[in-house]
């Protein structure tokens, strides 16, 4: 099943919110135990976070439920919000 627009827009501008709040948790977490530069580290982390956070946010919402009472799994509106950070890091790579 498709996910309607209006939730897909949604999903996408959340996720683009909460990767920015992981990425700056990330930096200051890794500033803080002294790791340089972040390397592979920092995009890693920031996408495990992502993908937790939008996970938490879409249960909080309780938009989980209604999106599996249309037929879209869980895993499947996880990973679209997750998507932005996903591409936002392999930009923020190949930079």
């Amino acid at each position: 099943m498709r996910i309607p627009p209006i939730l897909l827009r949604a999903l996408i501008l959340r996720g683009t919110g909460i990767w920015f709040f992981a990425r700056l948790m990330a930096i200051a977490v890794l500033s803080s135990a002294g790791v340089a530069g972040g390397g592979v580290v920092l995009p890693v982390w920031t996408l495990a976070v992502s993908a937790s956070l939008v996970h938490i946010d879409l249960h909080r919402r309780k938009e989980l439920m209604l999106l599996n009472n249309i037929g879209v799994a869980s895993g499947n509106a996880v990973f679209i919000g997750s998507l932005p950070a996903l591409l936002l890091e392999a930009v923020l790579l190949a930079a």
